[in-house]
C-alpha cells in the first residue's frame, strides 16, 4: 500500500515507478494532487496493482496510460479528467470491476471508449458533463462484451432515450437515470434487452409519459423510481405497472396524479412499499365521485409500508384498506381528514405505525 495524496506531485514520468518493479504493491493512491502530466506506460512497473486512485487530479487519458495494469480491479477517475479521452484507454484492464468517473468534462462516449473491460461490474458516470443529451443504441456499445451490472448515469444532462439504448447490457441489474432532463413517452423499447435488471431509477426527471407497453420488456424488474417525474396520467388500461409482477418496492410520489383506475396494481402480489405521497387523489375516495369511491389498493397482499400524506384526501371509504394484512407502516399525514370510519384497520393487525398527524380529526370513536 502506497499513498501519495496531497503531496503535490504534477508530473510521473516512464521511470517514477521503475523502482517498485517485482513488488507486490496492490494500492496506490495518487489523489488530490496538481497531476498533469502521467506518461504513457508509467504503470508498467505495477503488475500486481489492484486498485488504482487518482481523483482530484487534472490528467489526459491516453491509450496507452494503463498499460501492464492488467491486475487493477479498482479505479478512481472522478474529478480528474481533462481534454478528450483516447480510443480504447481502458483496454489493459480485462480485470477492471470498478470504474469512476464521476464529475468530469470530457467531449462524449466514443465508440470504443469501454472496449476491453469485460470483468466490469460498476460504472459511474454521475455530474459528467459529455454531451450524453441523447442516448442511442451504439452510447454503450462498447461494453456488449462486458459483465456489467450496476451503471449510474445521474446528473448528466440526458434528455432523450433511443429505443435499445441499453440492449448492449444484457447483464444490468441497476440502472441510474435520475436527475437529468429526460422528456419523452417511453414506449418500452428504451428497455429493451435489459434482461436481468433488477432496479431502474428515473426520480426527477422532466416529463415522463407512461403507456401501457412502458416496462413491458424489463419483467425482472423488483425496483421502480418514478419521483417527480411528471406522468401524471396513469388512468391507462392496461395499467404500465401489469407486466411488473416481481416489483417489490415502487415510487411514484410528487406526481400530481389525480386520476387512476382499479386496476392500476393489479398483479402486483409482490409489492411490499408503495410510495404515493404528493399527489391530488382526493377526489378518488369520495363517496360522491362518479362510479363510487375507486379502491386502488386492492389486491396487495404482500404490502409493508403505504405512504399517502399530502393528497388532499378528507374522506377515506370504510373498505379502502381491506386485504393489507401484512401493513405495518401507513402514513396518512398532510391530509384533511376528520372522520375515521369504525372499522378501517379490521385487517391491519400487524401495523406498527400510523402517522395521522396535521389532519382535521379531533376525536376517534373507540371501535377505530
Amino acid at each position: 500500500n502506497l499513498s501519495l495524496s496531497y503531496v503535490k506531485l504534477s508530473h510521473i514520468g516512464k521511470s517514477t515507478f521503475q523502482g517498485l518493479q517485482g513488488t507486490n504493491l496492490t494500492i496506490l493512491n495518487l489523489s488530490q494532487n496538481s497531476l498533469s502530466v502521467i506518461e504513457d506506460d508509467s504503470f508498467q512497473w505495477l503488475s500486481s496493482l489492484q486498485y488504482l486512485n487518482l481523483k482530484h487530479n487534472n490528467i489526459h487519458v491516453s491509450s496507452r496510460l494503463f498499460y501492464r495494469l492488467s491486475s487493477l480491479k479498482h479505479l478512481n477517475l472522478i474529478n480528474s479528467l481533462t481534454g478528450k479521452i483516447e480510443d480504447f484507454p481502458f483496454h489493459w484492464l480485462y480485470h477492471l470491476e470498478y470504474l469512476l468517473m464521476d464529475n468530469n468534462n470530457f467531449p462524449g462516449i466514443t465508440a470504443n471508449m469501454f472496449t476491453g473491460l469485460n470483468n466490469l461490474k460498476y460504472l459511474s458516470l454521475s455530474n459528467c458533463n459529455i454531451n450524453l443529451q441523447k442516448i442511442t443504441n451504439k452510447t454503450f456499445l462498447s461494453l456488449a462484451n462486458s459483465s456489467l451490472q450496476v451503471l449510474n448515469l445521474t446528473k448528466t444532462r440526458i434528455s432523450t432515450i433511443e429505443s435499445g439504448a441499453f440492449s448492449s447490457l444484457g447483464h444490468l441489474k441497476i440502472l441510474d437515470l435520475g436527475l437529468n432532463e429526460i422528456s419523452q413517452q417511453l414506449t418500452g423499447h428504451e428497455f429493451k434487452g435489459l434482461n436481468n435488471i433488477q432496479d431502474i431509477y428515473l426520480s426527477y426527471n422532466k416529463n415522463l409519459n407512461l403507456q401501457s407497453e412502458s416496462f413491458i420488456f424489463v419483467p425482472s424488474l423488483r425496483k421502480l423510481m418514478l419521483r417527480k417525474v411528471g406522468c401524471s396520467n396513469l388512468a391507462l388500461s392496461p395499467s404500465p405497472f401489469h407486466p411488473l409482477q416481481n416489483l417489490t418496492i415502487l415510487d411514484i410520489s410528487n406526481n400530481n396524479i389525480a386520476n387512476i383506475k382499479e386496476d392500476l396494481f393489479d398483479g402486483l402480489d409482490k409489492l411490499e412499499i408503495l410510495d404515493m405521497q404528493h399527489n391530488n387523489l382526493a377526489r378518488l375516495w369520495k363517496q360522491a365521485n362518479p362510479g363510487g369511491p375507486v379502491l386502488f389498493l386492492k389486491d396487495l397482499p404482500n404490502l409493508r409500508v403505504l405512504n399517502l400524506k399530502s393528497n388532499g384526501f378528507d374522506e377515506i371509504p370504510v373498505c379502502v384498506f381491506k386485504g393489507l394484512f401484512q401493513l405495518k407502516y401507513l402514513d396518512l399525514g398532510l391530509n384533511n381528514l376528520n372522520l375515521l370510519p369504525a372499522t378501517l384497520f379490521d385487517d391491519q393487525a400487524s401495523l406498527n405505525s400510523l402517522n395521522l398527524q396535521k389532519n382535521l380529526i379531533t376525536s376517534v370513536e373507540e371501535k377505530v
